[in-house]
């Protein structure tokens, strides 16, 4: 259980910045 939320927290960290990546160039 604990694996698996630390893989899910990873994931959404990992998704949060790909977005910010995609997200701050077409913003600016």
């Amino acid at each position: 259980m604990a694996d698996a939320a630390r893989t899910a927290a990873l994931y959404a960290a990992v998704v949060l910045v790909l977005l910010c990546a995609v997200a701050l160039p077409s913003a600016a």
